[in-house]
């Protein structure tokens, strides 16, 4: 795995170097807004609420920098006999090299450093196993907790028309440091997935939106 993901980072993007474009036809600087459209099709799901978008600024066609944000609110199903809530805001700063396939294509890859902002809650119950005592039902609310990590991503687009383009990022995420609990700990971390988790896989659909 780590293998792949070195052949990703630092091989891929040597091979671009050969591919010839039309450089008169490539601006120097080239800004686009895009969202995961994605997150926002499961978020019609009340327990699933996700956003995510994202601006990049494209150097020479090829280097690309990039700032994501993103939101998430969830109610998952983590706590046995119990309920657990968490929601947070994330961000995502990066850098990538996306060289041209065709006209209308590109792949690239990159690198992401991440931070979450967030705040977990729920309950669970200890059942007491006879009839001499009374269930107990024990609460916790923490607030402003952080997380942070890094990403390998792998990037690729096709352009619809001269404005819109659609895509998917492939990333894997590496989790660096969260605030952990002994009883329950952390669950789900906004922007990452699952707390317990070294590494997650994750998949984007974006839609982009290149106003020059």
């Amino acid at each position: 795995m780590k293998k792949g993901l070195i052949y990703l980072l630092f091989a891929l993007p040597l091979t671009g170097w050969s591919q010839e474009t039309d450089s008169t036809s490539v601006p120097p600087v080239s800004p686009a807004f895009y969202f995961d459209y994605g997150k926002a099709a499961g978020s019609v799901i009340p327990e699933y609420q996700k956003w995510e978008g994202g601006f990049e600024l494209i150097f020479l066609g090829r280097i690309q920098g990039v700032v994501e944000l993103g939101q998430w609110k969830l109610n998952p199903d983590a706590i046995e006999n119990g309920h657990y809530w968490v929601e947070g805001t994330y961000t995502r700063f990066g850098v990538g090299y996306i060289p041209y396939v065709d006209a209308g294509s590109r792949i690239g890859v990159g690198f992401r450093y991440a931070t979450s902002s967030y705040s977990d809650r729920g309950d669970y119950t200890i059942l007491s196993g006879s009839d001499l005592q009374p269930d107990i039902v024990e609460t916790f609310d923490r607030n402003n907790l952080s997380a942070t990590w890094y990403e390998a991503v792998f990037y690729s687009d096709k352009a619809v028309n001269k404005w819109l383009t659609l895509g998917f990022t492939f990333r894997v995420r590496f989790m660096q440091s969260y605030d952990a609990f002994d009883d329950p700990n952390t669950m789900i971390i906004p922007g990452f997935g699952r707390a317990g988790d070294k590494t997650v896989p994750a998949v984007n659909l974006f839609l982009k939106i290149e106003p020059f």
